[in-house]
């Protein structure tokens, strides 16, 4: 096993692991701007916007990953009760980010659970702290994003969304009881007998309803930066007044969740757009709420790839520091 592990600490290897992630990215990038290519076709000649909104844009999409990486060390560090590196939580939560075109967070969970024994923590705590980081995310993006699009639309809203409003509400009312620790402590429990996993279930720490207040509150953050970006682009073809960024920032963040839990499909392509096309056109005409969902996924997709590069550097320098 050691020579194994000595191996793998070959340089050949590490270049080879690099050549391979940089192999995954330009797949998801080729994958994804060939779907929007796709897509922009079908608007029929309607505008890409372009400019400092763009900039704005795929500065915010960035910034806001980085965030959730700094609240993905907050979360482990509440539920493992350790401190972890800060840099090492955002490049891993980074990486798991752009392993989401993996259909059904497989990707994501598996970079997550694997990085946990590099930071002194183990895989069965890495994925509580998972399971807790979704629960966060879930919670924010519906228990408020529902109510302000049920008052800001009116009745529009529950008629337009249909079944994508009965999926949010279910979200919101499972993720709120999940989160409670009890609840949480007792299907993890009988999730490690069923499966016979040889974790000791009391060897494994929750996170204190303080700190779960505390970072549910924090989770809005990200959410809000994101709303900043998507307001940005929407202003290029619709007049945003101050009652409309609230509601456009609740629908974009809606439709963020709901393109998560489409887990067959590889960052909620198609789901995502199909919901702000909805809540938009209730505001402006289809057309141009095609262009904003479409822009907005572009522009996610740039940010993505501003990303990619960032993790792919700050490994290089990190393994040549080693």
């Amino acid at each position: 096993m050691t020579a194994l592990r000595e191996r793998f600490r070959d340089p050949r290897w590490r270049y080879a692991r690099t050549a391979a992630f940089i192999a995954l990215i330009a797949f998801i990038a080729f994958s994804v701007l060939s779907r929007l290519s796709s897509n922009y076709e079908d608007l029929e000649g309607q505008s890409f916007i372009g400019g400092w909104r763009g900039v704005v844009a795929t500065v915010t999409f960035t910034i806001a990953v980085l965030v959730s990486g700094v609240l993905w060390r907050s979360t482990v560090d509440a539920c493992a009760r350790t401190a972890v590196p800060l840099g090492s939580a955002v490049r891993a939560n980074t990486a798991a980010w752009l392993l989401k075109y993996v259909p059904g967070q497989v990707g994501a969970f598996a970079w997550k659970a694997s990085w946990g024994p590099k930071v002194g923590i183990s895989k069965s705590q890495a994925t509580v702290a998972f399971i807790y980081e979704n629960l966060f995310l879930g919670i924010t993006s519906t228990v408020p994003t529902i109510p302000i699009l049920l008052v800001g639309l009116g009745s529009t809203a529950t008629t337009s969304l249909g079944w994508y409003l009965v999926a949010g509400v279910a979200v919101a009312v499972a993720f709120v009881g999940l989160s409670m620790e009890p609840v949480l402590r007792r299907i993890i429990t009988l999730l490690i007998r069923v499966t016979k996993r040889k974790v000791d279930p009391a060897q494994l720490s929750f996170i204190g309803l303080g700190d779960a207040l505390r970072l549910q509150l924090l989770y809005t953050v990200p959410r809000i930066i994101n709303g900043i970006g998507f307001v940005v682009l929407v202003s290029a073809v619709y007049d945003v007044g101050p009652g409309d960024v609230v509601i456009l920032t609740a629908a974009y963040t809606l439709a963020g969740i709901l393109g998560i839990l489409a887990v067959f499909v590889p960052s909620g392509i198609g789901v995502r757009e199909a919901v702000i096309v909805i809540v938009l056109s209730r505001m402006m005409p289809v057309e141009l709420a095609a262009v904003c969902a479409i822009n907005a996924r572009i522009y996610a997709t740039i940010a993505d790839g501003v990303l990619g590069v960032g993790y792919l550097l700050g490994r290089e320098r990190k393994q040549a520091v080693t």
